[in-house]
């Protein structure tokens, strides 16, 4: 199967969101969180903004608020 060349960004950007999306979708399917699914396809498909998405879907539950971060 041939694979569709973009030759625009947000033509390429448009179908990288579609693949996360149905990522996360199937992982919550298999009963993963939204934070750790949506981690890993921002990693699997080399979305720069993974990096502060992995170290948020390691913090505990309770620490998710913007100050609760700043003091972890």
């Amino acid at each position: 199967m041939k694979h569709k060349v973009y030759k625009t960004y947000q033509a390429r950007n448009a179908v990288k969101a579609a693949q996360v999306t149905n990522h996360i979708k199937a992982q919550k399917k298999l009963g993963v969180s939204h934070a750790k699914a949506k981690a890993e396809a921002y990693r699997i498909y080399n979305i720069k903004a993974a990096v502060p998405l992995l170290e948020d879907a390691s913090l505990p539950k309770k620490l998710t608020k913007r100050s609760d971060l700043l003091s972890f």
